[in-house]
């Protein structure tokens, strides 16, 4: 309840702030690669993107160039696409269970993981509040970790974030 009212405190204090009128923004990513992520702009229409992220029991850092198309509906102004790519690298955890006679013991492996990522999603810029909601989908797949080449097509998630100067 004191985080939501919090939230709304801060929200009302910056009412009237223009969707492409700031620079930075930070928010949660809440998927398969679930995270937080920061944002800077260079310009309305492009920015860079890092992502700090769980997966697989890991850690990754994402880094994503990324494309921002705004007024593409006549309806709504404040509705953007945003594509981009990028690459990530981390580490990832797994438990691997050997079999010895009768006999079963549980291995922990570590293993650093690196890859390519893609972005294409949709994002909705509240008017009245620096606050921006997006669906996105982050399709990447690793060419080291785990499994050697692991491509994953569907990491769908949903984005909340809060944009500031």
């Amino acid at each position: 309840m004191k985080q939501l009212l919090l939230l709304s405190l801060m929200l009302l204090t910056f009412v009237g702030v223009n969707a492409q009128d700031y620079t930075h923004s930070v928010g949660i990513r809440g998927g398969y690669t679930s995270g937080v992520s920061y944002r800077y702009y260079f310009h309305p229409e492009s920015s860079v993107r890092f992502l700090v992220s769980s997966r697989e029991k890991g850690l990754e850092l994402t880094a994503l160039k990324e494309v921002h198309r705004y007024q593409l509906f006549d309806f709504v102004e404040d509705l953007a696409l945003t594509y981009g790519v990028g690459a990530h690298v981390g580490y990832q955890r797994w438990d691997e269970a050997k079999i010895n006679g009768f006999s079963v013991s549980v291995d922990k492996r570590t293993k650093p993981v690196l890859g390519l990522d893609a972005l294409i999603g949709l994002e909705y810029h509240l008017w009245q509040a620096p606050v921006s909601f997006g669906v996105e989908l982050k399709p990447f797949f690793d060419v080291f970790g785990k499994d050697d080449f692991d491509p994953h097509l569907l990491d769908i998630a949903f984005t909340v974030r809060f944009n500031f100067n």
